[in-house]
């Protein structure tokens, strides 16, 4: 049984079974991100590809990569609570840039929200958002917007987008740690010396 069909029934969402799959495929890779990096460096120092996969998800884990989606999560609670231009103002007066848009990569517009997005009827406070933030801001949604609009969408457990980014992920990982393999270069970075000058400062070496 082909994987998206595995996870649908496992959640018990098997009508929405192609739209998982296309999350998947959208999910896949994302040129070079800190868990793809983590998965060359693992790959390079000859681990095996079950370790490269455990460096990566390491890499992932973090707030700021695969975990974003808990950040859109609790904005979209304030917003319900407080409304959404109380709720942008006082994330962003707090942590600065708002989760779930403008993302670097896409100045333009993140294209696998948008897909993503032009598949799922995403919730009313969503929709409230995303037609704020680009009204007032100019900013459009990223993929953890539309993974967080599907997960409510096909009424998923609470942690399914982290589960269905780092799955689809995966792939990825494993062509980046296989390319890596394939290329038998080890990967070292070189680090430079820029603290305090004084005793013993000219003795310092990293590697």
């Amino acid at each position: 049984m082909a994987l998206h069909r595995r996870i649908a029934r496992a959640w018990r969402s098997e009508a929405q079974a192609d739209l998982l799959r296309r999350s998947l495929a959208l999910l896949a890779d994302q040129e070079l991100m800190t868990s793809a990096f983590a998965a060359h460096v693992a790959a390079s120092t000859g681990a095996s590809l079950g370790a490269c996969m455990l460096a990566a998800l390491a890499a992932f884990s973090g707030p700021l990569h695969g975990d974003a989606a808990l950040r859109v999560q609790a904005l979209l609670d304030d917003v319900r609570k407080e409304g959404i231009a109380t709720a942008v103002e006082r994330w962003q007066s707090a942590n600065g840039a708002l989760p779930g848009f403008g993302h670097e990569l896409y100045p333009q517009g993140d294209p696998r929200a948008a897909n993503l997005l032009a598949a799922v009827e995403a919730p009313e406070d969503v929709r409230a958002l995303i037609g704020y933030m680009n009204e007032t801001r100019g900013l459009a949604p990223t993929i953890d917007i539309a993974l967080t609009a599907l997960a409510r969408h096909c009424c998923l457990p609470e942690d399914a987008v982290f589960a269905l980014f780092a799955m689809g992920r995966s792939v990825g990982w494993m062509a980046h740690a296989i390319e890596q393999t394939i290329s038998g270069t080890l990967l070292r970075p070189r680090a430079n010396y820029i603290g305090p000058v004084g005793a013993g400062a000219n003795q310092f070496t990293a590697e």
